[in-house]
């Protein structure tokens, strides 16, 4: 029972592992956040979808079926209601940001990703795995420190538009004339 328990999480950590790589340069393409704790979450989430899938689909069958299935329903009613607690549970602290970066650099993660899963010479699960999670920590750090040596604090438009990132992660917008022309009102 152990060692079943045992490879159930070796082999999720390995899948983990490569959706994460493949999905990191698409997340990043489209400007989103990746989760610090997304390993955890989704170890907890599996099940919860199973169970959730698997109570769905009864109920749906007892429905065509015209068989009773308030049992069901109430069952499904508490794992709905368990599964908003966890995610309301979530912090924007657990999200980490990336700008957009040049897609060659974003290309390479899947392409080094397949290579890893195919060479003969990473030939155990826990080789994957080291290789894979060393991968996806140098990813990350290089495209942390790029985002650092990248990063626009001060935008300027026409010397009229002013926004200016501040330490504490707020924006601030100066207008002298950008939008506040005297115009007319369709403009």
């Amino acid at each position: 029972m152990l060692n079943k328990i045992k490879n159930y999480l070796i082999n999720f950590l390995l899948a983990q592992l490569v959706v994460s790589l493949i999905s990191l340069p698409i997340l990043i393409f489209w400007g989103l956040p990746i989760s610090k704790i997304s390993f955890i979450g989704n170890l907890l989430f599996l099940p919860i979808l199973i169970i959730f899938l698997v109570l769905s689909s009864i109920i749906f069958f007892t429905e065509i079926l015209n068989i009773p299935n308030s049992i069901f329903i109430y069952f499904l009613n508490h794992i709905s209601n368990f599964w908003d607690k966890l995610l309301n549970m979530g912090k924007k602290s657990w999200l980490i940001g990336f700008s957009k970066i040049n897609i060659i650099f974003l290309l390479i993660i899947p392409i080094l990703t397949f290579l890893i899963l195919i060479n003969k010479k990473v030939n155990t699960t826990i080789k994957k795995i080291v290789c894979l999670t060393s991968l996806l920590s140098i990813f990350i750090v290089s495209l942390k420190i790029s985002n650092n040596f990248l990063k626009t604090k001060k935008i300027a438009f026409q010397n009229k538009l002013f926004i200016t990132k501040t330490r504490d992660n707020f924006i601030k917008i100066k207008d002298l004339g950008f939008f506040a022309k005297k115009q007319s009102i369709e403009k």
